[in-house]
């Protein structure tokens, strides 16, 4: 011990002598417990619990998984905890994502995947991460997802219920590619933003915050505030049929006025829905054309019940359009 605090000695004087430093005695190399980890992973040394998903078993370590989610910990050591049961079943999941956590359980890193199934696999192991509480798996998923952002992704991102709430990242990553003026055009011909009107009018409303209300003219159709309210308050299949509906009426008496030789012409198209009884939204929309829907009630039970569309028939101040 002496002779090592007289070497350390010296080697100071010398550099203070003006003389290059030495280098340090020691390597210390990076930390790899991540490494001996995914070994006792891959190797099943001392495996403990084996983890059935589907028609595939994964032999794991009780404390491993324990420390790593805080989900495996109440699940293997909390009070209702199976801690001797040799194997849990996990449902609701595939094996191959299943594998991809459980190697980041143990090497604190993803596996590789091909190109095509990057997107694919981070939008699975987000939800498996925020399932078992694994806030480091969800972020870097999330991440994953916001640089692959595109038209085909947009509209199905938005739709997933368990991220609109946990994923503020992801969400105006979305929003910001809507907001270019040649993405939403693309996004909304895709099936994702199709079931996206369906189904999340909360996200429409701030996606029509984010397009500041945005009007709708040919071949783009951009929901305001309105629409979004009416598509939660009404029925959504019923609201978006209304709204095509609409739109084609609309491009057909577009056509007819401008006439085929004056094709060029751009004529913006304003749609506006409203919920509520219609005896009252005659006046309040102040359409040009009302545009509504029919029971296909015969007369006797029109007479019965009376009709809304034969009130505003009568009563409109504009051209009335009855859908069957």
């Amino acid at each position: 011990m002496a002779s090592n605090s007289s070497a350390t000695r010296d080697d100071n004087d010398a550099a203070g002598d003006g003389s290059e430093p030495s280098r340090p005695l020691v390597a210390v190399p990076p930390p790899d417990m991540h490494r001996h980890l995914g070994s006792l992973l891959s190797g099943g040394h001392g495996a403990d619990i084996t983890l059935q998903v589907g028609d595939e078993t994964f032999a794991a370590h009780r404390c491993v998984l324990a420390a790593r989610s805080p989900v495996f910990m109440a699940e293997l050591f909390g009070p209702m905890s199976q801690n001797n049961k040799e194997t849990i079943r996990v449902h609701d999941m595939e094996p191959r994502v299943f594998e991809a956590m459980l190697h980041f359980i143990y090497n604190d890193s993803l596996p590789k995947v091909d190109d095509d199934e990057v997107v694919a696999m981070a939008q699975h192991l987000l939800v498996a991460a925020d399932r078992y509480g694994m806030e480091r798996l969800k972020l870097i998923c999330e991440d994953t997802l916001c640089s692959h952002v595109d038209a085909s992704t947009a509209g199905t991102t938005l739709t997933r219920r368990r991220w609109q709430h946990h994923c503020d990242g992801l969400k105006e990553a979305c929003f910001k590619f809507m907001a270019d003026p040649g993405n939403p055009k693309v996004v909304m011909k895709t099936d994702g933003y199709l079931h996206l009107t369906r189904s999340c009018s909360y996200v429409l409303k701030k996606l029509a915050s984010v397009l500041k209300k945005t009007c709708t003219s040919y071949g783009r159709l951009l929901f305001s505030e309105e629409v979004a309210a009416a598509i939660d308050g009404y029925s959504k299949e019923v609201a978006e049929a209304v709204v095509r509906r609409c739109r084609s009426s609309a491009r057909s008496a577009a056509r007819s006025e401008v006439g085929d030789g004056e094709a060029g012409h751009e004529m913006k198209v304003e749609v506006k829905v409203a919920v509520g009884d219609a005896r009252n939204m005659v006046d309040k929309l102040g359409a040009d054309v009302l545009v509504m829907g029919s029971h296909g009630y015969g007369l006797f039970k029109r007479a019965l019940l009376g009709s809304v569309s034969d009130y505003c028939v009568r009563n409109a101040n504009c051209p009335v359009l009855i859908v069957k």
